[in-house]
């Protein structure tokens, strides 16, 4: 009725972070969170897994309905939520070179760097960043190491016959992961 969309409509002059195409539904299920879960919200989750989370059930009545909200979404986007980069860049005022260091960034690098949260309160927001971003890059190049050599150690493993039957303590043929091909061994002196 009228005064149920006025009431809806007045709610959301009062709350500036809630889009006006919003369902009511959606806006009475988000009363009991703050603000800034409110935002995250609307503007981190994808719509389609808004249902999902209001599936779980009400907020009300929980001890702490915002931190309930955030692990829903969590749960219903299969990962932590990661602010996106324009809203990044944006809450925390970041400068020309900030911004395009960010976006030079590849996509799993940039990943781990927003995932380490704002930097607006930082000294040096570029520092921080770059610092990031370094340690990111080291962990995925360490895992991707490591999972090399894992696949090396599986594929030698299988050549060898899984292990089984050999002589203990003869040399193994080792095969390159690539092409599978015998790696030369050196000849002992």
């Amino acid at each position: 009725d009228l005064y149920s969309f006025c009431t809806l409509l007045v709610g959301q002059m009062n709350d500036p972070c809630t889009p006006v195409d919003v369902p009511e539904e959606v806006v009475r299920f988000l009363e009991p969170v703050d603000h800034t879960a409110r935002e995250r919200f609307y503007n981190w989750l994808s719509r389609s897994l808004w249902g999902k989370v209001m599936q779980r059930g009400p907020l009300t009545g929980t001890k702490n309905p915002s931190a309930v909200l955030e692990k829903r979404m969590e749960w219903a986007n299969g990962a932590p939520l990661i602010q996106p980069l324009p809203l990044f860049i944006q809450s925390n005022r970041l400068d020309a070179q900030c911004q395009d260091f960010l976006k030079s960034l590849r996509s799993d690098v940039l990943r781990h760097v927003l995932a380490l949260g704002n930097v607006m309160q930082c000294a040096s927001p570029l520092h921080v960043l770059t610092s990031r971003a370094e340690k990111a890059i080291k962990e995925i190049s360490d895992h991707e190491v490591t999972s090399l050599a894992d696949m090396e150690r599986k594929i030698v493993v299988a050549s060898s016959g899984g292990g089984t039957g050999s002589v203990p303590n003869a040399p193994q043929q080792r095969y390159d992961p690539f092409n599978n091909l015998p790696v030369p061994q050196p000849t002992p002196a």
